[in-house]
């Protein structure tokens, strides 16, 4: 939860910069996620959505896509990997 909370306020943080226009997140680090792991990346994309800036996450590991696409979160986010 410690890293939630962090990619929370770093993603916050970026979000302050009025110039931000899109975000991307480097997943390639994760190999797990859990719920609130999830429930993170869709505060994060709620951020986005209501400051119009575009949410990207990239280099997903397979776990990762994997768990995506079985909540469906994969319609929601603007995914792109070296791999797809």
């Amino acid at each position: 939860m410690a890293a939630t909370d962090e990619h929370l306020r770093t993603a916050n943080a970026a979000l302050a910069d009025n110039a931000c226009d899109d975000l991307v997140l480097d997943l390639s680090g994760v190999s797990f996620i859990d719920p609130t792991g999830l429930g993170t990346l869709v505060a994060i994309r709620n951020a986005t959505r209501d400051r119009a800036v575009t949410l990207h996450l990239r280099e997903t590991t397979p776990p990762v896509r994997r768990l995506m696409k079985i909540t469906n979160l994969d319609s929601v986010f603007n995914i792109s990997d070296s791999q797809s």
